[in-house]
């Protein structure tokens, strides 16, 4: 399928449209088109964009920094950590009258890829967010306080080419703290033969059938994964430029058996950073108001954390939005930058936990 010249971008999953129409992500060159979103949050992630990859100097989305912040100081560090974990920028693309951020295409190394895309933080809501819709988004997924995370797509091929798991958000929705691994499960697992169905069953049948063709969890591909989420860590570590609120992890793995593969002998696998319209520049009015809570809770623990994501007791209701920004203050500091995010990385530690919960039970 094609919008005039551009072919539509084929592996979307989550929020990015599938079909064709002024919402759908295209491809140019190997390159990957996202078009603008509207109310003004399309100019907001180009900015992001913009500084990050130092095509600008200033982010007229955001605000200007303090000279003395951290995000001044140290803006250089930033960039080159943030440039090795998110996509590659080639600037903004005007086709047919439509705006759109002009990306590295993560998928042009792939012959099949299966995606899964996991949304990263505590908190569901965007910047400048009003307490009504505060309270709505902690509505849509009440466990993503408590999880750090929350899964928004899934698409996993077999060997032939077949879609076998094929998951949204509703799936996301609807995990909770004790099942937190299960879209991991579903990703890094093998794929059994099935056999073929009637063209009349029914979508819960078709269900049934795909979590049936699960095999068992494929640990060396799993322990791959966990050791890039380190890594991935570590160099986040270094970046204080941004806060980030609503981006996600891209996970591609090769599901092509004749692909040539990685050194490690295993699939083909990348990562990435993505979705950074409501990313919130440090030392500006508006890092200080999206992260107000989190300053309140260091006062209140004074200084004290631990890494993982602790108990469901550890937190507040989930009527709190305060459960965010004290699962923020669970992490260590020894050795990230001063101003780091450590909202997401604390996430990144509720992710490792649920992987290492599916490794142990793989194991036993």
């Amino acid at each position: 399928m094609s919008a005039g010249k551009h072919e539509v971008f084929e592996h979307s999953i989550g929020g990015h449209a599938l079909s064709g129409g002024e919402h759908a992500m295209l491809v140019d060159n190997e390159h990957l088109l996202k078009p603008f979103q509207s109310r003004g949050r399309g100019e907001r992630e180009n900015s992001f964009y913009e500084l990050v990859w130092g095509m600008a100097d200033e982010d007229p989305t955001r605000g200007t920094p303090a000279p003395t912040s951290t995000s001044v100081k140290c803006r250089e560090q930033s960039r080159q950590a943030l440039q090795q974990i998110i996509p590659k920028f080639f600037g903004k693309k005007d086709v047919g009258g439509q705006s759109f951020i002009e990306m590295e295409n993560k998928t042009r190394h792939f012959r099949l890829p299966s995606i899964m895309d996991v949304k990263l933080g505590s908190r569901g809501w965007g910047v400048n967010a009003s307490e009504k819709k505060v309270r709505v988004e902690i509505g849509k997924c009440a466990e993503q306080a408590k999880m750090g995370f929350r899964y928004i797509g899934i698409k996993k091929y077999d060997s032939n080419g077949n879609v076998r798991v094929d998951e949204g958000k509703t799936f996301g929705k609807t995990r909770v703290s004790a099942t937190k691994h299960e879209g991991l499960r579903l990703f890094f697992s093998s794929l059994l033969p099935l056999p073929s169905s009637p063209s009349n069953s029914s979508e819960e049948e078709r269900k049934q059938k795909a979590e049936d063709g699960i095999g068992e969890v494929d640990v060396k591909l799993l322990k791959k994964f966990r050791a890039k989420v380190v890594e991935m860590m570590e160099i986040f570590r270094k970046q204080s430029m941004f806060w980030f609120f609503g981006a996600s992890l891209l996970v591609i793995v090769e599901s092509d058996p004749s692909a040539p593969v990685d050194d490690d002998g295993l699939p083909r696998m990348e990562m990435c950073l993505i979705d950074f319209v409501h990313s919130v520049l440090v030392g500006t009015d508006e890092y200080e108001r999206e992260t107000a809570d989190v300053k309140v809770v260091e006062s209140e623990n004074r200084g004290v954390r631990k890494i993982g994501c602790g108990s469901d007791s550890d937190f507040p209701s989930i009527e709190d939005p305060q459960n965010w920004a004290r699962m923020a203050n669970k992490v260590e500091k020894t050795s990230e930058v001063e101003g780091c995010d450590r909202h997401i990385l604390n996430s990144f530690y509720c992710l490792l936990e649920a992987v290492d919960v599916l490794l142990k039970g793989n194991s036993e």
